[in-house]
Parts: C-alpha cells; sequence; structure tokens
C-alpha cells in the first residue's frame, strides 16, 4: 500500500505487514497516516484509520462489518473526496466532504457533509401553473433511481423524460452512475437544462442530454469524474438552443477507454445555436471535446473556447463524409 502524511507532506510506502519500509528510517508513525479506499477490502491498511475515497462506494460486502475494510472496533475517518456512498454505515465512521443518503447511519454531524434525500417522481414534475422545476439537495443513483425514471427493458438505460413545458435545474445534486458500467443515464424532453453546483460520477456509464426541440443547455460549477463524458444528442436529430459548459471540472475516471469528456453527437443531423465553453478543467483524456462522427449534418453558428485548461486533451473534430467536414469548417470557431 501507499498512504499519505499531511503533516510531511510526503507518500509513505508500506509493506504486507502495513509497516512503512520507504523511505527508509522514515520519523512518522502508520497511524497518522491517510490510506485510500476504492470500495475493496484490499485497500485496508491495519495500522491506518483514516481513508480518502477514490471512488463512489456501493457495496455493502467490502465496506463495513465483520471481515471488511472498516471492520467494528476502531474509530474511522473516511473523506469522500466529493464521491457519494450508498450503503448504510456505522457511527464508528466519520464521513467528510461528500453526500450520504438520508437514510443511511453515519456519523455526518461534520458540516463538510452533504446529507441528501433519495429522489422521486415529484421532484421532477412542476407543480400547477410552474414553467420550473428545481431539483436541489437530491441524490440519484443506478442502484436507486428506478422510482424517478423509467428502466428500459434492456435493463442498462435509465431514462429521465421531463415535462417539455418545463425549465428543470438540478442544484446541488449528486448524480452517481458508477454501479453499472452498461448503464445510460438519458436526460429527454425538458425546455432546458440546467446543472449548477452538482457532482456527477458516471464511471463507465454514458449520462446524456437530449433534444430535438431546442432546449438551452447549462452545466456551471459542477465536478464531472468519468470515463466517457458527458452527450449532448438527439437521436434521429439533434435540435439545441445555446449550449453552456463554465467553470467546470472533468476528471476522467479510466483513461485506458479513450473517451471524449464532452461530445455532440446527432446520430443524424445537430443543430444548435451556439456552443460555449468557458474556463473548465479537462484532465487526463486524449479527447477533451468531440464532434461525433455519427453527425450526417451540422449546424452551429459558433463554438467559443475560452479560458480553458485541456491538459493532455485534444479537441477533436471528424464527421460523415465530406460535407459534414465542410460544414464544420464553416463553424466560427472562436479561441482564447
Amino acid at each position: 500500500h501507499y498512504a499519505y502524511s499531511l503533516e510531511t507532506n510526503t507518500f509513505y510506502l508500506l509493506d504486507e505487514d502495513d509497516a512503512i519500509i520507504f523511505p527508509k528510517n522514515a520519523d512518522v508513525k502508520a497511524d497518522t497516516l491517510w490510506g485510500f479506499f476504492n470500495n475493496s477490502k484490499a485497500d485496508a491498511i491495519s495500522t491506518v484509520t483514516k481513508y480518502v475515497a477514490l471512488s463512489g462506494i456501493g457495496s455493502e460486502a467490502t465496506f463495513n462489518g465483520v471481515d471488511c475494510a472498516f471492520a467494528p472496533g476502531e474509530d474511522y475517518i473516511l473523506d469522500l473526496n466529493q464521491h457519494y456512498i450508498s450503503i448504510s454505515g456505522s457511527n464508528n465512521i466519520k464521513l467528510l466532504n461528500g453526500t450520504v443518503k438520508a437514510d443511511s447511519v453515519f456519523d455526518t454531524t461534520d458540516a463538510s457533509v452533504d446529507v441528501k434525500a433519495k429522489a422521486t417522481a415529484s421532484m421532477l414534475t412542476p407543480t400547477a401553473g410552474a414553467t420550473t422545476a428545481i431539483v436541489e439537495d437530491v441524490v440519484f443513483s443506478d442502484n436507486d433511481s428506478t422510482s424517478v425514471a423509467e428502466l428500459s427493458d434492456d435493463g442498462k438505460t435509465l431514462t429521465y423524460t421531463l415535462d417539455s413545458a418545463a425549465d428543470v435545474v438540478f442544484k446541488n445534486c449528486t448524480l452517481d452512475y458508477t454501479l453499472n458500467a452498461d448503464l445510460r443515464a438519458d436526460f429527454k424532453n425538458a425546455k432546458s437544462y440546467t446543472f449548477e453546483n452538482c457532482v456527477i460520477n458516471t464511471n463507465n456509464a454514458v449520462f446524456s442530454v437530449f433534444s430535438k426541440t431546442g432546449a438551452n443547455v447549462t452545466f456551471k460549477d459542477c465536478y464531472i469524474s468519468s470515463g466517457r463524458g458527458i452527450n449532448i444528442e438527439g437521436s434521429g436529430g439533434a435540435v439545441f438552443g445555446n449550449i453552456r459548459f463554465e467553470n467546470n471540472t472533468f476528471v476522467c475516471t479510466n483513461p485506458a477507454l479513450n473517451r471524449p469528456l464532452v461530445q455532440f453527437a446527432g446520430n443524424g443531423s445537430f443543430k444548435a445555436n451556439s456552443i460555449t465553453m468557458i474556463n473548465n478543467t479537462f484532465d487526463c483524456s486524449d479527447i477533451a471535446i468531440r464532434i461525433h462522427d455519427g453527425n450526417t449534418a451540422w449546424d452551429v453558428a459558433t463554438i467559443t473556447l475560452t479560458g480553458n485548461t485541456f491538459g493532455d486533451g485534444a479537441i477533436k473534430i471528424d464527421g460523415d463524409g465530406k460535407d459534414l467536414t465542410q460544414n464544420i469548417a464553416d463553424t466560427k470557431f472562436k479561441f482564447n
């Protein structure tokens, strides 16, 4: 195992007996170190009681109990690292910096933990006469969200079909789709979509926002960890208004997938008034932004990229045939 010391700002290597072996003669006690927990019993270090989560936690069999990573008899601290925990726990575990389902049992007295309610269908339905549905401080996940979504016959797609007359705002929500690698989370038919200050964890799942009716889409101040990214699309022809990504952090959880972190895919024609991407951070992806080759036509007036950090990522522009390539070339790109 590796473990980290806040006091010395140093990583330490521990052997199979959980003793520090490097650096040699380290002047630090193992019980002051922070370990790393990736939802596996093998992550447990007998001499360490403080951990940082590397992923969402959804396995009761590896988490807390006899022969589990956090066994009874010790007091633990688990920094969720902005991830989500979907299982019942114990009061011997104090959680920091993440999201906990409201019906879980943990020590959540620390102000850095958000205890969020489970989503219900009524949260996505505007009250009579309302034009905006605000969904705030709610957890959506692939293991407990069937109350707000229609699960497809293949068992792999959660479709959130929203009132087409409504502007839907997801604020301070956690959208966690890390348990089922084959899942699609499809958000369809709202007048507009806004995701603000949300944590979106998709791992290998697909997170898609659809429109054929000119919906505006905004992602702002979100933390998005994904192996596949955010898809802006509409099967058989996408029609959007203004698409905006502002001040988001994108982290690739599976670089081997070589997936884009934002993808525009019409599976036919794609049309939007504008695409604006400003002050976003893209980490760990060969392709940060992609215009998908499934598009057979492309009609976007302007694409503005301002103040973004791409790391090793790139902008990939491709298409199905010469005509589409020319249409993309005719788009007014603004780089800064």
